[in-house]
């Protein structure tokens, strides 16, 4: 548990590399009123509650975590806002893979969150569930599939962006959202249940994206995805960046719509002149 530490001129690093793991804890970890502090390579996994817990917790990196398999949420929000989550795996959790709460103009509990590269699955309930009408956030190159509700459930008055991101096979709708306030281009929602609340964006397409595997958890591309260079590249952030398996992020001219890019296949050609 962390409490009442960090700040933006004082932040907290904690470099767990992938080799930390908390399991069968009541709740894996706690921050209460911190700030600026950046949790890497942590797997939570097995507790009787919520895998990570943020209470009034804000502006805090999550990078390279993987939570699964505890009895509540992979991870929860709460009058907590502007956090990240980058790269993380979040699934099989017996509540919601994303779980907020909270509201009010100071103590949105999603206050621009950014889920970047993330892949939310297989969780009980949805892939995120943002239940504050002010929560907005941003979910980019990220896959939520195979969650047995809502890929996204939010609530009126929410702004959400959604690009490059795949959100597929969910139990319920896709994206749910009472009234306006989604941004979702460049997305592909497919098979879920309840198709979808809202307007997609001009680029956005509903085709099957093609998973490898989804049953056995591979959500990567097959070569004949429709998914495959048909994103938005974000060269503010993608420029050198590699996806969850060490690939380049853009491979090829346009970047790939979902947590994994294809790689280009390189072989031997011919050159006519």
């Amino acid at each position: 548990t962390l409490t009442n530490c960090g700040s933006v001129t004082h932040p907290i690093t904690f470099l767990a590399d992938g080799s930390a793991k908390i399991s069968g804890a009541s709740t894996g970890f706690v921050l209460t009123g911190v700030e600026n502090v950046t949790l890497n390579g942590l797997e939570v996994l097995s507790s009787t509650t919520d895998g990570i817990y943020l209470d009034h917790a804000h502006g805090n990196t999550i990078t390279g975590a993987r939570l699964h398999n505890n009895s509540g949420a992979g991870i929860k929000f709460n009058f907590s806002s502007c956090n990240n989550m980058l790269k993380s795996l979040i699934y099989s959790n017996g509540n919601s893979g994303v779980y907020a709460n909270g509201g009010g103009n100071n103590g949105s509990a999603m206050g621009q969150d950014l889920f970047r590269e993330c892949l939310i699955f297989r969780n009980t309930g949805a892939g995120i569930y943002a239940s504050s009408d002010t929560m907005s956030g941003w979910i980019l190159s990220s896959t939520i599939a195979s969650n047995t509700q809502w890929g996204l459930w939010t609530v009126h008055h929410c702004g959400w962006g959604i690009t490059n991101t795949i959100i597929a096979f969910n139990g319920d709708a896709g994206i749910y959202n009472q009234t306006t306030g989604i941004y979702d281009d460049y997305v592909d929602v497919f098979g879920n249940v309840n198709g979808y609340t809202c307007t997609l964006g001009t680029h956005a397409i509903t085709n099957n994206p093609l998973f490898v595997a989804a049953a056995s958890g591979n959500f990567r591309l097959q070569s004949t995805s429709p998914c495959i260079n048909a994103g938005s590249n974000q060269t503010s952030w993608m420029t050198g960046a590699v996806d969850l398996d060490g690939n380049p992020r853009i491979s090829g001219r346009i970047v790939d719509i979902g947590v994994y890019e294809r790689p280009s296949s390189t072989g031997t050609g011919i050159l006519f002149r």
